[in-house]
């Protein structure tokens, strides 16, 4: 006996027969014309409308078409699990009454040259053609077709979570079994065994722009090395700022110099901008948490304001007061102006990075389930503070919570 594992079985066995085999192949999500854009060019232009972390898959620009190329297991869950779960109930929502009317229409007109054909046999009046019935239209859409790929997207948001309760089994089991029995119905002809194969596509799928025969690796080696004499020019400075006195200016000079050495990881357009990301993803993916680099910074007002309000409902016997409050204490505990501030932040495997930006923050949105409560935010910043009377450092996360919006109709999404 055999086991098929998840990405086997799931990502390229049901959910890429899903997709390509049932509404690539059969034209119910239709290409595009010589004159007309169809339902896959829909699909891309919600794909563009995304703003995604960087631990999902990206879909090729021209997902579904030749273009595309073949998705690897990461592109065939975000398309299963992200992607299409919002993008295909909007689709068949304006395409489904075009297309069932186009379809009501053909089966009036079939079933009437049907009557006439019986009717011209029965009287003995038969012609060219009449001796078997033409072919029977069938629909492009099924107006169950998205409900029934809700519960093949729940049923996977379930089993292939890190880990999950046993309390859920019986729920994702529930759901993947409604899937299939009615995926059965729907697409009879396409239920089938699970093949797959494997590809390595980090070299394969890396653009060259027609620098062949050598051109690309100098490309690459003239990017290199100016990387390194970059590198090389600021860990001299910040070792010269060490072991001699220096000005206030100096000091500066030597923070900022730490500071960007801390964060360089700019080696875009390189192999080792490659290399650089399998590393980061293979670091990230075991690690449960861990903390990126850090440089020591001065805190605004505001977040200083913001951490007194954290000492005094968490740590309200540390008696923590700002400098510039006044106080009748002999020994008062001013709180501490100085804080680390870090690049990111992994927890279960997943890169977080911290933005304030209300346009561009696809890494460092997070959901976090509290008391039973599914909240949304976005992580703004991310610091480790010190302070006299408490026995360790404290992380802490500011976030942006995000409010539901309740005037979207989701009916579609709570069956």
């Amino acid at each position: 006996m055999s086991v098929i594992d998840p990405m086997h079985s799931f990502l390229l066995g049901i959910i890429r027969c899903h997709w390509y085999d049932s509404w690539i192949q059969t034209n119910t999500i239709r290409k595009r014309t010589d004159k007309n854009e169809r339902e896959l060019d829909q699909i891309h232009d919600y794909l563009t409308t995304f703003e995604m972390p960087n631990w999902v898959g990206r879909l090729p620009e021209q997902v579904g078409y030749p273009a595309g190329g073949s998705l690897t297991s990461d592109e065939w869950k975000g398309l299963a699990l992200v992607f299409c779960p919002i993008v295909i109930p909007f689709l068949w929502q304006e395409w489904y009454p075009k297309v069932n009317a186009t379809y009501e229409k053909a089966l009036t007109s079939w079933e009437n040259r049907e009557k006439q054909r019986l009717i011209h046999l029965t009287a003995g009046k038969a012609k060219k053609g009449d001796d078997k019935p033409s072919t029977k239209p069938i629909p492009q859409m099924h107006l169950s077709a998205p409900d029934n790929f809700l519960k093949l997207a729940a049923a996977l948001k379930i089993i292939l979570r890190r880990s999950f309760r046993d309390a859920d089994i019986p729920r994702a089991k529930e759901l993947l079994r409604d899937y299939l029995m009615e995926y059965l119905k729907l697409y009879p002809d396409d239920v089938k065994p699970t093949h797959h194969w494997r590809l390595n596509k980090v070299l394969k799928s890396y653009s060259t722009n027609n620098h062949s025969n050598g051109k690309i690796e100098v490309t690459f080696m003239r990017a290199f090395q100016k990387d390194v004499a970059l590198h090389d020019m600021l860990a001299n400075l910040n070792a010269a700022s060490d072991v001699q006195e220096s000005s206030t200016e100096d000091e500066l000079l030597s923070e900022a110099v730490r500071i960007i050495l801390a964060t360089d990881g700019n080696t875009c357009g390189t192999v080792a901008s490659l290399t650089h990301e399998m590393d980061q993803a293979t670091e990230d993916f075991d690690a449960r948490f861990s903390l990126g680099a850090s440089a020591f910074t001065t805190l605004s007002r505001q977040q200083q304001d913001q951490l007194m309000k954290f000492y005094e409902s968490s740590y309200p016997n540390a008696k923590v007061v700002l400098r510039a409050a006044s106080t009748n204490a002999i020994d008062p505990n001013f709180l501490n102006s100085c804080a680390r501030t870090f690049t990111h932040i992994v927890v279960d495997g997943r890169r977080i990075l911290p933005s304030s930006s209300l346009n561009n923050a696809s890494s460092s949105l997070i959901q976090a389930d509290i008391g039973g409560r599914c909240y949304v935010g976005q992580v703004m910043s991310i610091i480790s503070h010190a302070q006299r009377h408490i026995s360790r450092e404290i992380t802490l996360l500011k976030i942006r919570w995000l409010k539901e919006k309740l005037d979207v109709d989701m009916r579609d999404w709570v069956k």
